[in-house]
């Protein structure tokens, strides 16, 4: 009897067991980038150290507490049937039971463990408090639940957030600036400033950005870690490997021959491609993000045809976008079209295969002439330049830097 009873509405999940692993091993993984992020920031902190592990304290208990909230009473509301017939024939609380289904059945904990990342470490409560609630509420619930969510709960709520408290999220962001550590402008936003193509992180070496020895989001910044998480969920297969690779694999592409046609030469090139990988959202969105088995694609060449997509759209909003990154934005763009794929490239007769090959192959072929053309795009209009606008070239690097970043401070805010 209990089996026909079990909350079982996953469109997307083969197997109970298969799925209670999965997010388990998926949030652990979130955990340690949490505890590592914390560990940084304590040490890193300086004098401002007790006010941010307070300020990491209470956002964590309230993106915990609401996230629970919201989903407990949903389950309550969407499964009241379900919940009488399983207490009536069972003999169980109805209420112990929802508690049940909300934690082994629904995972709250993943999706408050996720927002925390994607916010700075001084973010208000309020802003945090509103993210969680707008995420679970029409990110999740409103579909009936984990497994029925057609967008990122996650990413819905930071999207949203973003689009309202822009200001206040901004001056929650710690960016180093030589030796000192200061709140406002982003790497995104001193980059987007600086025209992209332009040397607007001399200060922070390469080594710098693989190891996330800079402020922003608390997520996004130590690439080494991602990189090693993200190797360990796709041996362990919590995540897809063509979801992830293809994504971040095509924004290095467009970034390398937007470098080349830059004039960056080859060398330089693949070091403006890596650099372009290491900041902002792309590992984090990569391995955490667009891995939802929920609201990506079923078959592998969905998954694949699913990841170009949105490595385009990631492109194109973060180079010629006012926001400067786009990774939330092109996901949820993705998340929207991943029914369609599904319809188009499920099948393997004949002709569903060629629609799959001429899928990948158009959108890998975009996204390499996407990236010459915005190369080239980027470097006229630099050439384009004012007299007085280009006499800023001549500055050192540290001088540019510091430039852009006191303009930026007081305009540009984190925007995902």
């Amino acid at each position: 009897m209990e089996s026909q009873l079990v909350y079982t509405n996953f469109s997307r999940v083969k197997s109970k067991r298969k799925t209670s692993h999965v997010m388990i091993e998926l949030a652990s993984a979130l955990l340690v980038l949490f505890i590592a992020s914390i560990i940084y920031y304590g040490i890193k902190g300086g004098a401002d150290t007790g006010k941010y592990m307070l300020r990491i304290f209470l956002n964590t208990l309230v993106c915990f507490v609401t996230a629970f909230a919201v989903e407990y009473f949903g389950i309550i509301l969407i499964d009241r049937k379900t919940l009488k017939a399983y207490e009536e024939a069972m003999k169980q609380n109805m209420w112990l039971t929802a508690l049940k289904r909300t934690v082994t059945h629904s995972y709250f904990y993943v999706t408050p463990l996720i927002t925390m990342l994607l916010f700075p470490v001084y973010t208000p409560i309020h802003v945090m408090f509103i993210s969680i609630l707008v995420g679970e509420l029409i990110g999740k619930m409103v579909f009936g639940g984990f497994g029925s969510n057609i967008f990122n709960p996650a990413l819905t709520g930071r999207i949203f957030a973003t689009i309202c408290f822009s200001q206040e999220i901004a001056n929650g962001t710690a960016v180093k600036v030589g030796t000192d550590i200061s709140t406002g402008a982003t790497i995104n936003g001193i980059a987007n400033s600086s025209g992209w193509l332009g040397m607007y992180t001399d200060q922070l070496s390469n080594l710098d950005l693989f190891l996330g020895n800079y402020r922003g989001a608390l997520g996004e910044t130590m690439a080494f870690l991602l990189i090693i998480l993200g190797i360990y969920l796709m041996i362990r297969k919590v995540i897809d490997y063509r979801l992830t690779l293809t994504y971040v694999v095509s924004l290095f592409i467009f970034a390398f021959f937007m470098g080349v046609t830059g004039k960056h030469g080859f060398v330089g090139s693949l070091e403006f491609a890596f650099r372009q990988i290491c900041f902002g959202g792309i590992l984090f969105g990569a391995v955490f993000c667009i891995t939802d088995p929920v609201t990506s694609p079923v078959s592998g060449t969905g998954k694949i045809v699913f990841a170009l997509i949105a490595a385009f759209v990631t492109a194109m909003i973060r180079y010629f976008g006012s926001a400067p990154e786009g990774v939330a934005y092109s996901i949820l763009v993705a998340n929207m079209l991943a029914p369609v794929i599904d319809r188009m490239l499920s099948r393997k007769t004949n002709q569903k295969m060629v629609y799959q090959y001429v899928s990948i192959a158009a959108l890998s072929l975009l996204v390499i002439g996407s990236g010459i053309g915005t190369g080239l795009y980027i470097d006229a209009h630099k050439a384009s330049e004012k007299p007085e606008e280009k006499a800023n070239i001549r500055m050192t690097s540290n001088e540019k830097f510091e430039m852009v970043y006191s303009e930026m401070a007081s305009l540009e805010g984190v925007i995902e």
